[in-house]
């Protein structure tokens, strides 16, 4: 079975040539200390829903606490060097706390959900950190909600390919919405930033057509370069 993430949908809009040589890198990884914020966060969710209740920063604080220093010990980071990174944590956990997205107004339905699709020989795969649902309106809505540490503006998260892919792997039809929400661990600031985009369903037609067409061109081997989302990198005339 073949497999296509995101990620790939997205390295191959943006430069097929680079995704072909395996040299173009959308998403950087976590750092160790932005993967373990990312890991308090879903697990302070996880708790808030076993215990159908909104999030607190003393729930976020204590998973941060049941990840950070077993993690600590293993690293063999310095007591003074973890105190302060749990100084910073304290306060972009607090921050996240803050947000509407905490309160009972979103409740968390699920964590770490996985979803596939089947499109010709390959099987997109994707994955949300948060399922959501609201309770602030009537309409059919489904809220994703990603840890990551990309900083997105409106404009760029309406736009990413990541994002659509994954919200149109948990669209169901009917009529519904899909909101993606982008948590940007802001570790240089002590913050979350959080950035939403919706789509509706002429919204995931057309992410729909994007994916067909993207993963055709991939599984027949198809590469041409994409005029449109070019940076104009250069790197691309130095491979064959």
């Amino acid at each position: 079975m073949l497999i296509a993430r995101p990620v790939d949908i997205a390295s191959y809009i943006y430069c097929p040539i680079l995704y072909k040589n395996k040299k173009q890198y959308i998403v950087k990884p976590l750092t160790f200390f932005e993967s373990c914020i990312r890991a308090a966060l879903i697990e302070g969710e996880r708790q808030a829903l076993l215990r159908d209740t909104e999030v607190t920063p003393r729930m976020l604080l204590k998973a941060w606490d049941k990840i950070w220093w077993p993690a600590v010990i293993k690293k063999k980071i310095s007591m003074a060097e973890a105190d302060k990174y749990t100084l910073k944590a304290t306060e972009i956990l607090t921050s996240y706390s803050n947000y509407d997205l905490a309160s009972y107004i979103y409740p968390t339905a699920g964590v770490l959900i996985g979803a596939r699709l089947s499109v010709g020989r390959y099987t997109i795969e994707a994955t949300t950190d948060l399922l959501k649902i609201s309770l602030a309106t009537k309409d059919k809505n489904t809220i994703l909600v990603n840890f990551t540490n990309r900083d997105l503006d409106i404009h760029e998260s309406a736009l990413d390919p990541i994002i659509k892919c994954i919200s149109y792997m948990f669209y169901y039809g009917n009529n519904e919405s899909v909101s993606h929400v982008n948590v940007f661990i802001d570790a240089r600031n002590n913050r979350v930033k959080t950035t939403m985009s919706r789509f509706d369903t002429e919204d995931m037609e057309e992410i729909r057509k994007m994916l067909y067409h993207v993963v055709h061109g991939i599984s027949s081997k198809t590469f041409y370069p994409n005029v449109f989302m070019c940076k104009g990198c250069g790197r691309c005339k130095n491979l064959e």
